[in-house]
């Protein structure tokens, strides 16, 4: 019987119409908590260029994809200090791609 088991074990499960995975991809939820604590870092950082590692979030994540969640972060940040965000954007942060990757630029020493 022992043998029997092993020999289950041994055999790659994988078909043509599905495969085992090790874990299910993370979450939308789970993403959007990555790029509110990563802009919370940033804002508590010197002013200066920060380079938003991708490949650390998701593998596979291009700045196209990743840009409207970090300005959605941007703008839940900048409602939280009452400002108006195109206020938030000309003071203390702004995102920018250069080279295709996707920079936060900080404008003010001070933390946010």
């Amino acid at each position: 019987m022992s043998e029997r088991r092993r020999i289950k074990e041994t055999r790659p499960i994988e078909t043509e119409y599905f495969e085992k995975v090790e874990q299910l991809p993370p979450t939308r939820r789970e993403i959007q908590s990555k790029y509110f604590n990563i802009v919370k870092q940033i804002c508590q950082l010197s002013k200066g260029y920060y380079r938003i590692k991708l490949e650390a979030i998701r593998q596979g994540l291009t700045f196209k994809s990743a840009y409207p969640s970090i300005d959605r972060v941007l703008r839940l940040i900048a409602k939280e200090k009452n400002l108006d965000y195109d206020t938030f954007k000309e003071q203390y942060m702004r995102i920018r791609i250069a080279n295709k990757e996707l920079f936060i630029e900080k404008l003010k020493d001070e933390p946010i």
